[in-house]
């Protein structure tokens, strides 16, 4: 999931605290998802990540 995270962020022009801003979640756990500390994620934090990425949800299963 977090290489679609990752491509869509590069697409987008955002950085990690920026899309963590705009989702209204921590950085720390975008690092934790891209370091594998996390390995699944809330439906609530899926959407939050989506919504502010504007994209739909389905887009990380792409991943």
């Amino acid at each position: 999931m977090w290489k679609v995270i990752e491509r869509l962020m590069k697409e987008k022009g955002m950085t990690p605290y920026s899309l963590a801003k705009a989702a209204s979640i921590t950085k720390q756990g975008l690092y934790a998802l891209r370091d594998g500390r996390t390995k699944t994620i809330t439906l609530e934090y899926a959407f939050k990540v989506a919504d502010a990425l504007d994209v739909d949800v389905n887009e990380f299963r792409k991943g």
